[in-house]
């Protein structure tokens, strides 16, 4: 019987080692697990902004296609020359290309502030976005005071002041 005892004890001795051995690997696990929540969000932050930054891309690319496929909308000097009656009070503007070009200077305004808003480095693209709105800014001071300002970022605001306010004669 001493046999069935010392099992017994040898069994429990063994239990209460795989028990010290089981909690040490789940402390080193948490601590793992720990590390790896930390430097996974540093990754998720770092894949945030990767996937802002192609999302300004690819809007600043569509509307620069969107450019390419309708050049009669891309500056205000090309638009008046298809549109009914001109850029004059164009919201009264009952014709399609008026409306369209209302969309078209909508996606100019959508794609400026996805690049400020995605773009790590906006500041390098100001001048770019100035120019685009300078290049409709008879447009859009037209459209501006009707609301339109309120649905856009503080800096967005800006590159559209600096836009309307642009001297020289290449819009």
């Amino acid at each position: 019987m001493s046999a069935v005892t010392d099992w017994s004890a040898t069994g429990s001795m063994l239990s209460a080692i795989a028990t010290v051995f089981a909690v040490l690997v789940a402390i080193v696990g948490a601590r793992i697990a720990l590390q790896q929540i930390r430097s996974g969000k540093a990754v998720a932050a770092g894949a945030d902004q990767a996937a802002r930054e192609a999302a300004a891309l690819a809007a600043w690319n569509a509307y620069l296609r969107l450019c390419f496929e309708n050049p009669a909308y891309a500056c205000a000097d090309q638009a008046r020359k298809v549109i009914p009656k001109g850029l004059e009070r164009l919201r009264e503007n009952p014709s399609l290309e008026a409306e369209k070009y209302q969309w078209f200077i909508s996606i100019v305004l959508n794609s400026c502030e996805q690049v400020l808003l995605g773009m790590p480095n906006a500041n390098e693209w100001r001048s770019t976005l100035v120019d685009q709105i300078h290049y409709h800014a008879e447009v859009i001071q037209q459209l501006w005071t009707g609301g339109w300002d309120e649905q856009y970022s503080p800096k967005m605001k800006g590159i559209i002041r600096d836009g309307l306010s642009k001297d020289g004669d290449d819009a």
